[in-house]
């Protein structure tokens, strides 16, 4: 299972309105069109508009700098049943302020930390429980604190969540992202609970045709050094039993190359 995430830049805000408002509507235009963007790479109906959230295969956050959107490459796979991403850019992060959504196990990891190092991993760990929070179908009736990292210092890994109707499986992967701290979770159904799902063979992608579709501005035609920006994928490996192997990671992807690489594994460019 692969998911793409798309990153785009706030546009200025118009001069009508009042500021709140215009940035509010600046940051659902550049979420919608990182939304937009992430749908036509993964060959899936670029439909912007009308979800509800939390969402079973997509995602949307913003900071004061721009967008970004996640989507869950196969929107059929039975054991997905969320996914969440969240993006934030550099700030101080109070010790006091972790008790509102860290474990003990996580304050513990931060106290342990030199104090210079504290701030980051806060807003780390934040971003990390928000993904969390929004891939997760009953996040109506839990609290960021309620999401346990079985790792707490692992950039990728697996989560639990305290409480709920239904027990869930979360996995998670952050990274830094320029000036900015990136986090993407995926909620999969109990291992018992999912439907067998074969993967079909899928014909050769046309990555050209996609970016060209996604940045009708941008690509007059593709090379695959063609340097790429606001990307990045996410690989889960979903074994039949044991755990995830291995840890999910975000990887930036540079070049066309690596993203028809990401798109069509078996399709590698001459």
């Amino acid at each position: 299972m692969r998911v793409l995430i798309a990153r785009t830049t706030a546009q200025p805000c118009p001069a009508t309105g009042t500021a709140p408002a215009a940035a509010r509507r600046r940051d659902q235009a550049a979420s919608r069109e990182a939304l937009r963007r992430v749908l036509v790479l993964l060959g899936l109906e670029p439909q912007v508009t009308g979800h509800t959230f939390p969402h079973r295969t997509v995602s949307l956050t913003h900071c004061p700098a721009g967008g970004c959107a996640a989507a869950v490459d196969d929107p059929v796979l039975p054991e997905v049943v969320g996914v969440g991403v969240d993006l934030e850019t550099d700030r101080p992060l109070p010790r006091r302020a972790a008790r509102y959504f860290c474990t003990a196990d996580e304050l513990a990891f931060v106290d342990a930390l030199p104090p210079t190092d504290r701030s980051a991993q806060l807003l780390r760990l934040w971003t990390v429980k928000e993904a969390l929070f929004k891939s997760d179908p009953e996040n109506a009736h839990t609290a960021l604190r309620r999401y346990q990292l079985a790792v707490p210092a692992a950039a990728g890994g697996v989560a639990d969540r305290r409480g709920g109707t239904r027990r869930l499986a979360f996995v998670y992967a952050s990274s830094r992202w320029g000036a900015e701290q990136l986090s993407v979770a995926v909620a999969l159904a109990p291992r018992a609970d999912r439907p067998a799902h074969r993967s079909q063979a899928s014909p050769p992608v046309d990555v050209a045709a996609r970016l060209a579709a996604a940045h009708p501005d941008a690509f007059e035609r593709s090379w695959t050094g063609t340097p790429l920006a606001g990307l990045a994928g996410l690989v889960l490996d979903l074994p039949a039993a044991g755990p995830l192997r291995p840890s999910p990671r975000l990887q930036p992807l540079r070049t066309v190359a690596e993203l028809t690489e990401f798109l069509d594994p078996q399709h590698r460019p001459s």
